[in-house]
């Protein structure tokens, strides 16, 4: 019984998981807020190239549910003329599809991607796009309270689960408050586990497992502003999974100062 039910996991990668569109080949992680939006439209104006947020991989009911429906949006939006109709097939239009979700500091994402797509061609490539961290800290937080504004459910809505934890971390505060109280705990959290790692003969340094514990633990790890901002146990995370020849890494002052040498 255990063999055979190894045997059907195995499969759960079939045409049914994966429907007939293309998979997303190419990620534009993020950082959340940092920049990489603008590359992802420059991405997605390419002639044969569709995509956008998926929002798959860091989302259990989507995971679950395959592919097939996450991708169809976007290919149909890609076979649709000036006239908004459909031309030919399903995937005739668009040869690659990009994934532009932020999902630089998500927790299941890497391992995901790897998982799913580790037999598949073309193999995955990865751009990220870091900013300075105090000006992503502030678009994060403005991004935040503009989306706990709009319509829930409306266009670029929010969910009912999603908007009662946003709500929860702003908890009528402010920017300031927000930023010294989380520096405060993760700060706290980070000379914790140093001094363990240290008095335990091993070494210290910020590392995956303890920026995943005291983000998790300061700023219930999605939303953190600040946590969002440490960018080498992000990437270290990614690396667990992937070479680094998968990966393009930018700043964001490249996007405004050398455009032509990003594109």
């Amino acid at each position: 019984g255990a063999a055979d039910a190894v045997g059907a996991a195995s499969t759960v990668g079939s045409t049914r998981w994966f429907g007939l569109n293309p998979h997303p080949s190419v990620f534009v992680l993020g950082a959340r807020d940092g920049g990489g939006d603008a590359l992802g439209e420059i991405l997605l104006s390419q002639p044969r190239v569709c995509g956008g947020p998926l929002r798959f991989f860091d989302d259990d009911n989507r995971f679950a549910g395959g592919l097939t429906p996450v991708t169809t949006r976007y290919v149909r939006r890609a076979g649709k003329g000036p006239g908004g109709k459909r031309q030919g097939a399903a995937g005739a239009v668009c040869s690659t599809l990009v994934d532009t979700s932020a999902y630089l500091h998500t927790r299941w994402a890497p391992a995901r991607i790897a998982s799913a797509l580790a037999t598949r061609r073309p193999v995955p490539k990865f751009v990220v796009v870091l900013s300075d961290p105090v000006d992503r800290a502030v678009r994060h937080w403005r991004s935040i309270n503009a989306a706990l504004l709009r319509a829930p459910g409306g266009p670029r809505g929010l969910g009912g689960g999603e908007r009662a934890q946003m709500a929860a971390y702003t908890n009528g505060t402010t920017l300031t408050r927000k930023v010294r109280s989380e520096a405060n705990d993760i700060g706290e959290c980070f000379r914790s586990r140093a001094s363990k790692a240290a008095g335990g003969g091993a070494t210290g340094g910020l590392e995956v497992d303890t920026w995943q514990a005291c983000t998790t633990r300061a700023c219930n790890w999605i939303e953190c502003i600040l946590g969002a901002g440490l960018y080498a146990p992000q990437m270290r995370h990614w690396l667990r999974h992937f070479g680094a020849d998968r990966f393009v890494l930018l700043e964001e002052e490249q996007l405004r100062s050398q455009p032509e040498w990003v594109a």
